[in-house]
Formats: C-alpha cells, sequence, structure tokens
C-alpha cells in the first residue's frame, strides 16, 4: 500500500507518474447492486496518503513527479456519484499541494492491478 492509509476498500498502484487508486467494490446482493458510498473524508484520506507517498518518492528522487491519478471503479457506479467523487478528490489534492490529472478507468473487480 505504501505511506499512510487508505480508506476502507480503496487500493492503490504506482506506477510512473501516475496512481490508479480503486474505489470500494460494488456490494452485490442477490438482484441489488449497492454503490459504497464515497465521501468527502475518503478524498481527503486518499489525498492525504498520496501527499504523503508523492513527497517520500520526490525526496528519493524520482525522474517524474505525480501527473495523474486514474479512479479505477465497477462499471455499475453511477456516472454522477463518480464525478461528485472527482470533484471532492480534486479539491482534496490541491489542498495538499497536488494539481494533477483525475481519469476514470472501469474495472471488472474494482480492483487496481498493475
Amino acid at each position: 500500500m505504501g505511506a499512510g492509509p487508505l480508506p476502507d476498500g480503496f487500493r492503490w498502484t504506482w506506477k510512473g507518474d501516475s496512481v490508479r487508486i480503486a474505489v470500494p467494490p460494488i456490494v452485490r446482493e442477490g438482484e441489488h447492486a449497492y454503490e459504497q458510498v464515497l465521501s468527502s473524508r475518503d478524498a481527503d484520506a486518499l489525498a492525504a496518503a498520496v501527499a504523503m507517498h508523492e513527497n517520500k518518492r520526490r525526496g528519493a528522487g524520482v525522474d517524474r513527479a505525480l501527473a495523474r491519478v486514474r479512479v479505477a471503479h465497477d462499471p455499475d457506479y453511477s456516472p454522477a456519484s463518480l464525478a461528485r467523487f472527482r470533484v471532492k478528490l480534486a479539491v482534496a489534492l490541491v489542498e495538499h499541494g497536488l494539481d494533477v490529472v483525475i481519469d476514470d478507468t472501469v474495472t471488472r473487480s474494482g480492483i487496481a492491478v498493475a
């Protein structure tokens, strides 16, 4: 996982100047699927962990600073929920001194892979 605790259910994978953050998977019960709540508190905790890890990377002399965050999610998450979370995450990252591009990527499992 790296520096700083990630909120429950979140995972990340770092590669080059990007970090791929997987949101918690959809909970399925029979025919129903329930989205996890993607809160401001989660966005703040993620931003703090990303900033801490990025500071360690810079201190270690990495070639490229963090430029991109990819939010990996189950295809059943609603676009509105993801859009609200991206805004929360973008604001939290800026508050931690990171002005980066945030993209989405759909995964079948909701878990980031390298």
